[in-house]
């Protein structure tokens, strides 16, 4: 895409960046949006971060309003949503009391790879007609 005119600029190619950008396609299919960033996409795999996680109220903005269910079942990791350890830290874990839910109940939250997510997500047909430009930023 080369154009010099659009309707929405984006700074920012992170998680908040794309969903923004997914959602606003989504409502106004016709929107020229750039995304503005100073990283070069997509992110080599060296740097992904394991081990976020979404709630269930994010879960849910993610499944149902981006309408990324399937992605996610098929990506990521569904999770059991807060749990709590009481005890000796000093023990098993294994042996700690816990309160929390011991089974998955909707809406599932998700264990998600970020930069898995994020790099997948410019891969979804919304993003092809997005301009995701790299700018330099100073610290």
């Amino acid at each position: 895409m080369n154009q010099n005119h659009y309707d929405v600029v984006i700074c920012g190619a992170g998680i908040a960046g794309l969903t923004l950008a997914r959602k606003l396609k989504q409502k106004i299919p016709n929107l020229a949006i750039a995304i503005l960033d100073r990283l070069t996409r997509p992110l080599p795999e060296v740097t992904l971060k394991v081990g976020e996680a979404t709630t269930e109220l994010g879960a849910y903005y993610l499944t149902e309003v981006l309408e990324l269910e399937e992605y996610l079942e098929n990506r990521h990791l569904r999770k059991l949503g807060l749990r709590l350890f009481f005890g000796d830290t000093n023990g098993d874990f294994q042996n700690r009391p816990e309160a929390g839910v011991s089974k998955f109940l909707p809406p599932y939250a998700y264990s998600i790879d970020r930069d898995i997510f994020e790099n997948d997500l410019r891969q979804l047909r919304d993003f092809q007609e997005i301009n995701a430009s790299k700018i330099y930023c100073k610290p």
